[in-house]
């Protein structure tokens, strides 16, 4: 049994019926509409047809869970384009983590201060700078909050 956090098939429900159920948050085609407008406003290209097999499949990856994230209110879009992402258990008095619309391009030298080989501390970098974090808080995350996290740099970053 995979974890329903990140909307994976679950004792044979899946998130094609999630839309369904009633104590959904935002309906489904709403959510994929807002996803769509929070990529273009990072200038993510989300055009399926201009990726390989590999980079769609981790493309709709991240999408499908971000999607179940809107849907059941796990996450949120401010008006000003701030993704809040509630925790699974708070971190530093934090329940929430941040992704701001607005950010300096700082965060790609905190990038640089590890090895090509220390991808994850690459991306934990790159996402403090992002969520305005400590580095060292993000490693007391919950995993599926942290795997949220990276999956957003990855698709900020294109891979």
């Amino acid at each position: 049994m995979t974890d329903p956090t990140f909307g994976e098939d679950v004792e044979g429900e899946s998130l094609e019926d999630a839309d369904k159920k009633p104590d959904l948050k935002m309906p489904k085609e709403m959510a994929e509409k807002e996803f769509e407008s929070w990529a273009e406003q990072f200038r993510i290209d989300i055009d399926e047809n201009e990726m390989d097999a590999e980079e769609r499949q981790e493309f709709r990856q991240i999408k499908r869970r971000f999607v179940y994230c809107l849907t059941n209110g796990i996450t949120s879009i401010a008006e000003n384009g701030d993704l809040s992402l509630k925790l699974i258990d708070s971190v530093g008095g934090k329940s929430e983590m941040i992704f701001r619309k607005k950010f300096k391009g700082s965060a790609f030298v905190f990038m640089d201060r590890y090895k090509d080989s220390q991808s994850v501390h690459k991306t934990f970098a790159f996402l403090a700078a992002w969520v305005q974090w400590d580095p060292k808080e993000l490693t007391k995350l919950d995993s599926k909050d942290a795997w949220f996290g990276m999956k957003m740099v990855a698709l900020f970053l294109g891979g």
